[in-house]
């Protein structure tokens, strides 16, 4: 009896001639993978250097050490006081302190300020002083139930959060002695292997050291007590600047945060004319040398560069996939990779990731470097450029087909940090003009009827705002005061009324102004 095909199939699938084909089949998409690998990774590496050898005959450096802060005596570092050095005194090979305890210290200088800070929403920017009462009432720091005072306790409140504030003085003395060593320069770990997690923790120490001197100096003008204001504001001054030469966007948004803390008693003794024509003119001599938007623009041409050691890591790594996925991880140990992330990196071409380099540097050079410029911003040009960037209506697919995806999740979403650097940018601006128009004042009994009258005595020259390179917008206000204020980030004259710090800045202007007095404390 004759046996069914369908049982003499199954030995058919088990003999040699079966076999030597599904080899020839293997051996020939092995070969054609490694031919379309090998065409891949030519055609992407000549790509780049294609791209590269153009943009160095324009002179761009791609040698990253070009951004960074030169290396400094120790003896001439203002980072290198002994409050601030620890900070980055690291075991080698890690980014692991060698003394916790002085970093914990520094990392809890501002210690009970931050039970208090959502307390305080609002300041100079919506024309109103600290509030010292509720900030006296709310910081404790001996354990013990206050007794709470009343909002016109002001003095009281003021003499409370100075004795409160007893304990950081030798601190600040050491950072006001140290100021005056000519350079400042964070032992920051440039060639840590993944730069996405470089540690910036000097960062938060500075915004709260910043934040520190602000409160003392906000209670010391409360006490009529202008002269020691005026230093902690100095000291302020240099701690922002201490970070100015860092390549890194991150810091830039600190500093301008620190800005915002710095001006708010610098605006107090303003509004309550404490400040003599000798301070005022050394507060306008550092506000002047304050360029947000050099130090910004500076950032973004450097930006690209720190993730080029990235790409290179990419393209001998054993699991890029885990390494884009893991961008922040910074323990440098190596990792067990699954089967599919094998897979993956056998058929991903290591040319795709010389593309996805080409394409993060085209976005920087085509939607990013050029929106900050000396002259200023244009709001609608930034924000037409960041929807390039972050177009959100490519696809996944789409984006790993034409070799971006990587280029857009490393670019941030930059609108954000160009309002912010326009609008420290105009507040330093405001700042200066604010002590100008102080000093005329001083000067003539009364404000001037327009900006121009401060030039040259009391001003170079007035800034013109930075969005769109227009004047600032100037008048006197009927109880004495003045209104300054730059249209914003929505480009549109709202007469002052203050913008809401939001993402759109739909409505509002940034503007510098003073309470009336029956509102002034």
């Amino acid at each position: 009896m004759e046996t069914p095909r369908k049982y003499r199939l199954f030995p058919s699938l088990c003999g040699w001639k079966f076999w030597r084909v599904l080899m020839l089949i293997v051996a020939g998409l092995v070969t054609l993978l490694a031919l379309y690998h090998a065409e891949e990774n030519w055609r992407g590496k000549r790509a780049w250097e294609s791209y590269k050898r153009a943009k160095e005959a324009e002179g761009e450096s791609f040698d990253f050490a070009k951004y960074v802060p030169p290396p400094v005596p120790d003896d001439q570092n203002f980072a290198m006081t002994p409050f601030l050095a620890p900070l980055f005194d690291y075991i080698p090979g890690t980014q692991t302190p060698r003394d916790t305890n002085a970093v914990n210290r520094a990392y809890s200088i501002a210690g009970p300020l931050k039970t208090y800070r959502n307390k305080t929403e609002k300041t100079w920017i919506e024309d109103t002083p600290v509030d010292l009462v509720t900030i006296a009432n709310t910081w404790n720091t001996t354990g013990a139930s206050p007794a709470k005072l009343s909002p016109t306790q002001r003095h009281e409140a003021a003499s409370e959060i100075l004795e409160n504030l007893k304990p950081v003085a030798p601190v600040l003395e050491e950072l006001r002695a140290a100021s005056q060593r000519p350079y400042s320069r964070f032992n920051i770990d440039y060639e840590w292997q993944s730069p996405a997690a470089i540690t910036l923790q000097h960062l938060g120490v500075i915004r709260q050291l910043c934040a520190l001197l602000h409160m003392r100096a906000c209670a010391e003008l409360a006490l009529g007590q202008a002269e020691t204001a005026s230093k902690d504001i100095d000291l302020m001054f240099h701690l922002m600047n201490s970070l100015q030469s860092e390549p890194f966007l991150i810091t830039h948004l600190s500093r301008a945060a620190c800005l915002t803390s710095m001006l708010q008693p610098m605006w107090e003794g303003l509004e309550r004319h404490q400040w003599s024509d000798a301070q005022l003119a050394g507060f306008d001599q550092q506000l002047r040398t304050l360029n947000f938007l050099d130090d910004a623009a500076r950032a973004l041409r450097g930006e690209p560069h720190l993730f080029d050691s990235f790409f290179v890591n990419l393209r001998s790594s054993q699991s890029p996939v885990r390494d884009i996925d893991n961008m922040v991880d910074n323990t440098g140990n190596p990792q067990s990779y699954s089967f599919f992330e094998r897979a993956i990196t056998l058929l991903i071409p290591r040319g795709w990731f010389y593309f996805e380099q080409l394409n993060y540097h085209r976005l920087y050079d085509e939607e990013i470097k050029d929106v900050i410029t000396p002259r200023g911003i244009d709001p609608d040009v930034a924000k037409q450029k960041d929807a390039n960037v972050h177009n959100e209506t490519r696809s996944v697919v789409s984006s790993i087909l034409r070799h971006e995806a990587i280029a857009r999740l490393l670019v941030p979403s930059l609108n954000n940090f160009e309002r912010k650097m326009a609008r420290a940018q105009t507040y330093a601006n405001l700042a200066s003009i604010a002590c100008a128009l102080e000093r005329y004042r001083l000067a003539r009994g009364q404000f001037p009827d327009s900006l121009d009258s401060l030039a040259p005595k009391f001003l170079p020259s007035v800034p013109s705002d930075v969005i769109m390179d227009q004047p600032l917008k100037y008048r006197r206000a009927d109880d004495g005061q003045f209104i300054l204020y730059s249209v914003g980030w929505n480009k549109k004259d709202d007469k002052g009324a203050v913008a809401k710090d939001d993402m759109e800045n739909t409505k509002g202007d940034w503007a510098w102004k003073y309470p009336a007095p029956s509102q002034a404390e």
